[in-house]
This record gives C-alpha cells, sequence and structure tokens, in this order.
C-alpha cells in the first residue's frame, strides 16, 4: 500500500489496451511516463517556533573596515512534521516596534467589537430570561427585601456591562476605521514574505530547499527585495547548506546540502538525501550580514501549507480547494540584537597623524555607510565617554601596573538623525582635541585616546543598546 506522505506524485506507465482481438496488444498513451499528482487529505501539523537569535556576521571585528561592524546574522528555528506534500510559509519583519500591540498579542479594534458582540450573543438569553422572572412581577406593592429585587438588579446589571462593552468596542472600532487614511507616525517596517519548498532532485533524489518569494515591502510600501538570501539549514551538525541558483531582484534561491569536512558522522552520504532531509524536524534560516542601523530588530512567523505544489514546477499550483493551511506559530516578541566588541583601533591603517575629530569623522562616516543596496540608515542614537590613558611606570601594560585613566568628555546618547557626517561628532573631537592641546598629557608609545561607544535604537517605544565598543583606540603618535 502506497503511503501518500512520502511522495506527492506517482510515476506509471499508461498504456491504452485494444479489446475484441485475439492478442493481448498494448498501445502506449504518448510513449512515456505519466506522474499523477497525490494530494494528501489530512490536515497538517502546525509547526513549533523554537527560538531566535541575533549575532554578528563578523569573525574578527578587530581586522574590519567600520562599516562591516554593523553586520548580523538573524536566525530562527523551528520544528516541523512535514509530508511531501508539505511547504512552509514563513514572514520576517524587520523594525518592528518592541511595544507594538501586535507583537504583544492584543487584540485589534476589530477584534475586540467581534468579542463584545459575541460575548452579547452569549449571555443575552440568560439575561432575557432573569428579566422576565425576576423584573416582570415587580410592581408598586413590591418591597425592596423582595428576593425579585436583588435578582432582577443583578440581571440589568449584566445586561447594562455588556451593552456598555458592545458600545466602547464600536466606538473604537469607527474611530479605527475613519483613521485609516491619516499617517500618524512614520514606520519603518520592512516585511518579507517567502515560502520554503523541501523537494528531491530528479536524478540523484537528493534533498534541496527552494525560496519561493511571495512580497516584500518596505516602510509599508511594496519595494524590490535588497535582503541577502534566506538560508535554510537541515542537520547543520553534519551538513553543510551550498547554494545552486540565486535571483538577487526577488530573492529565490536554491540550496542543496553537502556532507561537512568536520562532519560530527563522517559515515553519512556525500550529499544529504530527500528522504532523511524529510524525516529531520528541525530547521533553522538564517539571514547573514544584514545591516544592523538599517534593520534593527527581526521578528518572525511561519504556517504549514499542504498540496500547495504537487508538480515539479513551483508556478504549478494546486486549486484551492484542495490546499490546506495550519495555524500561525510566531515568537512573542521581535529578537533585538546586541552586538559587543571589545577593542577597535580607530588608525589601523594610519598613514600619517591626523587630528582627534578628523579621526572620529572618519570613523563615524564609515560606521554609518549603509551595506545593503536599497536599504536606508535609521536615526540611532549615539553615546560617546572620552578617557586618556597612560602608564605610570616604564614598559606600560607589560609591568603588570594597571593603566591610569583620565576621563575627558561624556556625550550623552545623540540622535544621528540619519546623516553620516553628525555634527557632535566634530564637537566631541574638537573638544578632546582642546583638552590635548591645552593640559598636554604624558605622551609616549603607550599613550592615546580610548573612547567607549554605545549605539542605540533611534526609532520606535524602546531605546535599545544594539552595539557596544568597549575600547575605540587612538595611539598618541597618530595624533596631529
Amino acid at each position: 500500500m502506497l503511503d501518500t506522505r512520502y511522495t506527492v506524485d506517482i510515476v506509471l506507465d499508461v498504456g491504452q489496451g485494444i479489446s475484441q482481438i485475439q492478442f493481448d496488444i498494448g498501445v502506449a498513451l504518448g510513449g512515456g511516463r505519466f506522474s499523477i499528482p497525490v494530494a494528501l487529505r489530512a490536515l497538517p501539523v502546525p509547526a513549533t517556533v523554537v527560538a531566535q537569535s541575533g549575532c554578528s556576521s563578523v569573525i574578527d571585528p578587530a581586522e574590519v573596515a567600520p562599516a562591516q561592524l554593523k553586520t548580523w546574522t538573524y536566525r530562527f528555528s523551528y520544528l516541523q512534521q512535514q509530508a511531501a506534500q508539505d511547504s512552509v510559509s514563513a514572514t520576517v519583519v524587520f523594525n518592528s516596534d518592541s511595544d507594538g500591540e501586535m507583537l504583544r498579542g492584543s487584540p485589534s479594534p476589530t477584534e475586540q467589537l467581534y468579542a463584545a458582540l459575541a460575548q452579547f450573543v452569549a449571555i443575552h438569553p440568560a439575561v432575557s430570561r432573569d428579566l422576565e422572572t425576576y423584573l416582570r412581577p415587580i410592581d408598586g406593592k413590591t418591597t425592596a427585601d423582595n428576593p425579585d429585587v436583588a435578582m432582577a438588579a443583578s440581571a440589568i446589571a449584566a445586561l447594562d456591562a455588556v451593552v456598555s462593552g458592545v458600545a466602547q468596542a464600536f466606538a473604537a472600532w469607527a474611530t479605527a476605521q475613519s483613521s485609516t487614511i491619516l499617517v500618524v507616525e512614520p514606520t519603518y517596517k520592512v516585511e518579507y514574505a517567502f515560502e520554503i519548498r523541501l523537494m528531491p532532485e530528479e536524478q540523484t533524489q537528493a534533498a534541496q530547499v527552494q525560496i519561493l518569494p511571495q512580497s516584500f515591502s518596505k516602510y509599508g510600501q511594496p519595494a524590490s527585495n535588497f535582503l541577502p538570501p534566506a538560508m535554510v539549514l537541515i542537520d547543520p551538525d553534519n551538513y553543510a547548506p551550498k547554494r545552486i541558483q540565486f535571483d538577487p531582484a526577488t530573492g529565490a534561491a536554491t540550496w542543496g546540502y553537502e556532507l561537512r569536512k568536520d562532519a560530527k558522522n563522517p559515515t553519512l552520504p556525500a550529499v544529504l538525501p530527500y528522504a532523511a532531509a524529510r524525516l529531520d524536524a528541525a530547521r533553522a534560516v538564517e539571514f547573514a550580514e544584514l545591516d544592523l542601523f538599517a534593520l534593527q530588530n527581526g521578528w518572525a512567523s511561519i504556517q504549514v501549507t499542504r498540496n500547495r505544489h504537487l508538480a515539479p514546477d513551483p508556478a504549478i499550483q494546486t486549486t484551492a480547494a484542495f490546499e490546506f493551511t495550519s495555524a500561525v506559530a510566531r515568537f512573542a516578541d521581535p529578537m533585538v540584537p546586541l552586538l559587543e566588541i571589545p577593542r577597535y583601533a580607530l588608525d589601523r591603517q594610519a598613514t600619517k597623524p591626523e587630528s582627534i575629530a578628523t579621526w572620529l569623522d572618519d570613523f563615524f562616516a564609515g560606521l554609518l555607510t549603509p551595506t545593503l543596496h536599497g536599504s536606508t540608515e535609521l536615526p540611532v542614537l549615539v553615546g560617546l565617554q572620552s578617557s586618556y590613558t597612560y602608564s605610570l611606570v616604564p614598559g606600560g601594560g607589560s609591568s603588570g601596573v594597571p593603566a591610569t585613566i583620565i576621563p575627558v568628555s561624556l556625550l550623552p546618547p545623540t540622535s544621528t538623525e540619519g546623516q553620516l557626517h553628525p555634527a557632535f561628532i566634530t564637537q566631541v573631537g574638537d573638544a578632546d582635541q582642546q583638552w590635548f592641546e591645552t593640559e598636554r598629557p604624558v605622551q609616549d608609545e603607550a599613550t592615546g585616546f580610548r573612547f567607549g561607544l554605545t549605539v542605540f535604537s533611534g526609532t520606535g517605544s524602546n531605546r535599545l543598546p544594539l552595539m557596544k565598543i568597549d575600547a575605540l583606540s587612538l595611539a598618541t603618535k597618530n595624533i596631529v
């Protein structure tokens, strides 16, 4: 018996038999084999979201240009008991407000009105029965201590509460409907919907994953996809994804899976078989080398779709009557990354001495430059602490004596307003330069300025930190 969970089609040799003659002669139809789609009528099992994370895309931050310091990787994982007829519809939203009601699960005005009406319909028969039983017999001769008075008062209070709830919910809904054409505040949301389809390679039956883009919007408007390809991981301890094809204009991609050189189980097949990939319930999706100042958080949701693709060509979809979907699984809140860098040298590629303002301006111009084509840097808040370090004994840190640190200036978190050369950076540099020239501190090979940098989100209701560099160093010998 054929188990339809393991295949989306049946390949048959179709022939036409000729009757009314003595010998059994078959005439082939079309001269070949035919694939007959097999739809699975059972509802799909909902997927379970497991975790989402954000980390730096750079292995050694000290050796990269300033623009690469803010690149990060967004990753989310989920579990799915997959049949051959299943695919996963995923939606990834960047720049969601951390305090947004949508993320907290608060109902919309339409949902609140629906709930209020449903409550009214649910309790109205009981309230009507109590009013008929206890309120109608009350007349001018009924005393206040009559039990019917208390019961009637309770019924009237219940009716008043539910009707007031409907009135308030309707008022909120009507206000929301009338204000939909008004733009209350700018939105920086970037939303990407795509489909993940596991399928066998036709000749070798190796596992391949197709990324099929569905929609892409930037700031609430349809836009061209500027994100890196969505990379799907299957058994990452043993298999590494290999990109077979990628369309940068749409984000469509196809991934294959080859055995890693450092695989935990080196006896596995060199290429991941489709059957093994389908039975592995764990999946992870990564977007690498994102621009942290353009995409400041990530939030994913997934939904299992069954019977959408029963033909090898992904453009051919099943009719709606045979397509089933599961409930949407989503994370409770967006994931806000925090990139922590212990040390970075402002003068790592110095060829000649420059002023402090020049060193700082060049660094921040590189840091604030967009790294994704088509993306836009959002306003961020920059906090900068300046100090000067020197050693009281010869030999500096090698002597075991801690360096002496002199605080010089402190810049509270200040918005860049989307500029590559914010004016306050030059002002900090000029103030530090004036202190350096006026105070004339100790100067040798081990002395220099050290800047503590913290970058906060400049949009939404939460000002969460995005990046921290403990020590931006600038040697005294490179200060003019």
